[in-house]
């Protein structure tokens, strides 16, 4: 077991990494479009707004698993027998069920969970945001002074 969770683990990243770029790939344009001078159809967008959407609850489970395993390996797993058969049987259930695994997984988990911290995560987003921007204002100024002086 030891050897199957990490190959299971590259295995999920590499899927998530390839429907990611199939997903981010335009939309074909249709031949009707073509003749007017259109992009892709409405149909074609809606469909790739879906995916994209999916896409992106497949990397918040992710992120959410790789952020959540260590606490819990030294934590549950200590105590918990057959932990790491646990965490294969969710990585298998994630690779099987793909998308529609891991939408289940955000709609009726991670969301109610998340959604009473939305106005704090935005302030503190925000701040951040600020910060950096400071900081690099701070970094830049000196750094023209500088280049315009030589």
């Amino acid at each position: 077991m030891a050897l199957a969770l990490p190959i299971l683990r590259l295995w999920v990243l590499l899927l998530n990494l390839y429907g990611t770029f199939k997903a981010i790939k335009p939309p074909p344009v249709s031949q009707r479009s073509t003749r007017n001078g259109q992009g892709p159809s409405a149909r074609a967008m809606q469909l790739r707004k879906r995916e994209l959407k999916s896409r992106l609850a497949v990397w918040i489970v992710w992120a959410a698993f790789c952020s959540l395993e260590p606490p819990l390996d030294h934590s549950i797993g200590l105590v918990v027998p057959f932990y790491n058969e646990l965490k294969c049987t969710i990585l298998i259930f994630l690779l099987l069920s793909r998308s529609h695994g891991a939408e289940a997984i955000f709609l009726h988990i991670i969301h109610p969970l998340v959604r009473p911290y939305v106005p704090a995560i935005d302030e503190i987003l925000a701040a951040l945001h600020s910060a950096f921007e400071l900081l690099t204002l701070l970094l830049v100024l000196p750094w023209e002074y500088i280049t315009d002086w030589y």
